[in-house]
């Protein structure tokens, strides 16, 4: 019995008796004093077993008797505990003042004199550090568990100590202190690790062999849980996924049964993390169906509400019926004010502002951007026939709104104003919507908040440049992207429970901002850096998306000082993609001022003109004629506007930053009519300011690790076959005779293991793998292929990663032949520029489509014969390497191969450091 009492208190937020508070005493006979404390302990009992089956009303009653009964007896100690219980029960139902009450009379009764009263003086501090949380009071409650703390230290009561660090942890994560969240509960778990970040530097393997070696208390699987929740927050849902799928077959014996849906839910939010769809609903589902607690019934409904109408799975989606979304509202009405409940009221305000956006769009630059996401490509797909109306999202959004007031929750009470901006904003009532959103702002703003304050001041930026006033529109986007780079990693953590996304609430607020910048035919210096400053910062927030977390821990070099004082003359094109034009800054060698051009242009013409482009690319039937339609088009869009510029100066190397899904079209095949970009200079990609100390190669010795698979495979477990690459052999054998340091692993010694081993043997500067792989805007699709497993970007990664400390350590080029991106994917190159930098790469070399065998064979030799020549001529970088080995393949004029076709020589790119 005391343990299963032990082990329900635990899943109430930790607490060691699950009770309730209220100052009410009922009235009870006139007993014996010794009857009296009879009847406590059994109605205490009574009030227990009432609070178990969520009837809080009834053990609101009996602990009130109880209180009666000890306190006729003059047990003052019973009496306090039983204020603690009657405390939490006062929670459940929504009675703050009567919560408050019972605890400061409880708090009241004792002078800590005994081991007892000090045990009973800590519950009550755990108990109010609840209740203050449930009112958004996460500092205040952070103080009470700290005085909780500091109580069970002196009892030596280790367990204690345990629990209340994880009421701590939960109140950090409140506050946004995720690492400080962190730290609390790795500091409970033998784990080898004191962050977040140790955690999610580890192989998947690995930390899953660790938790494997656990012997897992009652209190490690709750912080096991919160473990789980933080990793998928601050960016390793995969990492995530393995501690919650450990700690969910661990909960599976029966004290641990309630534990399972909450495991459930958290497992569906990282499904939704990493785009598993039908995981997350799946998860989401099961979730609901175990639980008895209302609250978890409801976040489960509700996640899986806002995943479909993210996703556009609405059609035949039971959750959708009115009968469903009329329980979700019951079943919201009947939770008492909490900031749970009202976060739950804006998670379905948002779905259903979703909805009414979906069936009555307003035009995207004029619609609130809180609902971007809501605009989905294939809205009009299927038709809801009993669509909630604004009026009665906007009944929701003031009960919410009302709620955070009669608790006090300041932050709920930003966001209830700033979505009430919102709404107001997508029916055009925009003078009400700048009141609000200003209104919303405030409080952000009084919180010091940033992700709160971007939103709104996103919000305000959008009304701002609505009226036309671009001044005032500019400064509230400068504010908002202040706000973003002071968040960085943390972007996922904006709203846990709204799907959060990307290329929705984040990437447009940089774009808009670039868009302001640029808009007047003369731009100032101080706005066009200002815009590249934006458009490079996006560069980076999105690889931190990509690997969903904070991936570039490296000090950037400044791209300027590099193009300054490099012997190879060299100039950078920053291409833009906005809505209704391509804008390109120019950085030249030894110039102070940037140059800039633009071209109308849509981004929906851009789009076509580049899939059509795409598509003969990759067919090497195409004669060259074909390509050259198209690639001359994007040469007069990007290129020849700032001819006459480039011409001007002494250039021999342009490197672009290329945006969007400009990203996936090789620079190289850009035709001026006469001659490809790649005849006039040699051509590298980079993600902006992110250069690893770029020093030239003739600063080395090369040498290479050569690493490739020439036999078909198939991987049984994935249901994938791959092909045989008969020539990688003669690619890696003529690398060894242009290089005779190279160490080579052919078919079956390509393994993880060996290539690991090996690269912990020696400083090999370059890796060569000649072997499948796929780059992905999707991490789960993004893998190279060895002998017998694909390795996903994290596991490359480590195998890969060095210390960027020392010099000697990095590898300076990394080569992937054979590989190639994801078709159809604009975001793919995020995958390639990404496995580069995050590695410590100083440059990598791919192609963005898997090329004919032979002639990546000849590529490869011409690439590494050139390669050698840097040492000799400091005037040669990487990147003419690169050009002089495509030169070589566009000059073979042999009629059987065809190797002049762009499909064979135009797909390799240099990514990184061009020198």
């Amino acid at each position: 019995m005391k343990r299963r009492i032990f082990i329900a208190g635990l899943l109430l937020f930790s607490l060691l008796l699950p009770v309730a508070t209220h100052r009410a005493i009922s009235k009870t006979p006139v007993v014996t004093e010794i009857q009296a404390q009879a009847d406590g302990f059994q109605l205490g009992e009574d009030a227990r077993q009432f609070y178990r089956s969520r009837q809080y009303d009834r053990a609101v009653r009996r602990w009130g008797e109880a209180i009666d009964a000890f306190a006729r007896r003059g047990d003052r100690l019973n009496q306090a505990r039983s204020l603690n219980n009657l405390s939490l029960s006062y929670q459940h139902l929504g009675d703050w003042q009567k919560a408050r009450e019972a605890i400061a009379d409880s708090l009241g009764l004792l002078a800590g004199t005994t081991r007892e009263e000090i045990d009973a003086i800590a519950h009550a501090y755990r108990v109010r550090g609840r209740l203050q949380l449930a009112l958004g009071r996460a500092e205040n409650a952070l103080e009470s568990w700290q005085q909780a703390t500091e109580l069970y230290n002196r009892l030596g009561d280790r367990e204690a100590v345990r629990r209340t660090a994880i009421d701590r942890a939960q109140a950090f994560k409140r506050l946004g202190f995720y690492p400080r969240s962190c730290e609390t509960i790795l500091s409970l778990l033998d784990l080898d690790a004191t962050r977040c970040e140790a955690i999610g530097r580890q192989k998947p393997d690995e930390l899953i062999s660790k938790l494997d070696r656990l012997a897992p208390t009652d209190s490690d699987l709750f912080a096991l849980k919160e473990l789980g929740d933080l990793l998928a927050i601050v960016g390793y849902p995969r990492h995530a996924k393995v501690v919650l799928n450990y700690t969910l077959e661990k909960s599976q014996t029966q004290p641990y049964l309630d534990l399972q849906p909450s495991l459930l839910l958290s497992l569906g939010n990282t499904h939704r993390i990493l785009e598993q769809v039908e995981r997350a609903i799946d998860r989401y589902q099961t979730a609901e169906i175990k639980t008895s607690d209302p609250v978890l019934k409801l976040r489960a409904r509700l996640n899986q509400l806002s995943l479909q109408v993210a996703g556009d799975r609405l059609q035949n989606s039971a959750i959708l019926s009115p009968m469903s979304l009329s329980k979700i509202r019951e079943d919201l009405d009947r939770l008492p004010p909490s900031s749970t409940a009202i976060e739950l009221r804006l998670n379905l305000i948002h779905s259903l502002a979703c909805l009414q956006t979906q069936h009555n769009p307003v035009p995207l630059d004029l619609a609130s951007p809180i609902f971007r996401g809501c605009h989905s490509e294939n809205q009009n797909n299927f038709k809801l026939t009993h669509l909630p109306s604004w009026d009665e999202i906007k009944r929701q959004v003031e009960i919410a709104d009302r709620q955070a007031k009669n608790i006090g929750d300041p932050r709920l009470q930003a966001q209830t104003t700033g979505y009430a901006g919102a709404i107001a904003q997508q029916q055009q009532q925009l003078e009400l919507a700048e009141t609000l959103t200003k209104n919303a702002l405030q409080i952000a703003e009084s919180l010091n908040s940033p992700e709160l304050g971007y939103r709104w001041q996103w919000q305000l930026g959008r009304l701002e440049a609505i009226k036309g006033d671009r001044d005032r529109a500019i400064a509230a986007y400068r504010l908002a992207f202040e706000n973003l780079q002071i968040l960085r990693g943390d972007l996922v953590a904006i709203n846990p429970d709204i799907q959060f996304n990307f290329r929705d609430s984040v990437e447009p607020v940089y774009r808009e901002y670039v868009d302001l910048l640029l808009k007047p035919e003369r731009v100032s210096q101080a706005n066009l850096k200002q815009a590249r400053k934006a458009i490079e910062a996006l560069q980076l927030a999105e690889l931190n998306d990509f690997f969903r977390e904070a991936c570039l821990d490296a000090k950037p070099e400044q791209i300027d000082r590099v193009v300054d004082q490099a012997q190879i003359p060299s100039a950078v094109v920053y291409a833009i993609v906005l809505a209704d034009r391509l804008e390109v800054i120019v950085k030249l060698p030894q110039k102070q001022e940037l140059q800039r051009y633009r071209t109308w242009i849509s981004q929906s013409q851009i789009r076509e003109t580049l899939n059509e482009l795409s598509d003969r690319l990759s067919d090497r039937t195409r004669l060259a004629i074909e390509i050259q339609e198209l690639s001359q088009q994007f040469y007069n869009w990007l290129i020849r506007p700032g001819e006459s510029l480039l011409e001007a100066n002494p250039i021999n190397t342009l490197v672009f930053v290329l945006d969007s899904q400009l990203r996936n079209l090789p620079m190289s095949v850009l035709h001026d009519g006469d001659r490809y970009l790649i005849e006039k200079y040699a051509i590298a990609l980079t993600p902006g300011l992110q250069l690893l100390n770029p020093r030239p190669l003739t600063e080395l010795e090369l040498t290479p690790l050569t690493a490739g698979l020439s036999e078909e495979r198939t991987l049984q477990e994935r249901n994938l076959k791959f092909s045989p690459l008969p020539n990688v052999p003669i690619e890696l054998t003529e690398i060894e005779s242009i290089l005779p340091k190279t160490e080579t692993l052919l078919n079956r010694e390509f393994v993880a293991s060996e290539l690991q081993e090996k690269l912990k043997q020696a400083n090999y500067n370059i890796v060569h793998l000649a072997t499948h792989g796929q780059f992905s805007s999707n991490l789960e699709d993004t893998f190279i292929l060895t002998w017998d497993a694909l390795l996903d970007i994290d596991r490359l990664n480590n195998l890969l990663e060095r210390d960027r400390d020392r010099a000697v350590g990095a590898i300076e080029l990394l080569v992937l032949s054979a590989c190639e991106t994801a078709s159809g994917d604009d975001r793919a190159t995020l995958g390639l520029a990404g496995v580069a930098v995050k590695a410590g790469a100083r440059s990598t070399l791919a192609t963005l489509w898997s090329v004919n065998d032979e002639s990546t064979a000849q590529f490869m030799e011409q690439f590494y014969r050139q390669l050698t020549q840097i040492q000799a001529n400091q005037n040669i970088g990487k990147a003419e390497v690169l050009r002089q080995a495509q030169l070589s393949l566009l000059a073979n004029r042999d009629p059987d191969k065809k190797w002049e076709r762009p499909y064979y020589w135009a797909p390799f790119i240099l990514v990184g450091n061009w020198l």
